[in-house]
């Protein structure tokens, strides 16, 4: 895992290829919590993943 250090209004780049990036900008910094902003292309899906955690959790408990 890379860890980066951010102020406020500073971005990251990601490049998926040539031509796909996608900016992470740091909107805002409170006590204990980060806001980000996410620039990417319509064809990049973005999910947070305590909601796929909690849809598989509730996936394995209607399969048992």
């Amino acid at each position: 895992m890379l860890v980066l250090s951010r102020k406020r209004d500073e971005k990251i780049l990601l490049k998926l290829n040539e031509k796909e990036e996608i900016e992470l900008t740091v909107v805002r910094i409170d006590a204990n919590k980060v806001r980000l902003g996410i620039e990417a292309s319509d064809s990049v899906t973005i999910l947070r993943s305590e909601l796929i955690e909690k849809n598989n959790l509730k996936n394995t408990k209607c399969i048992s």
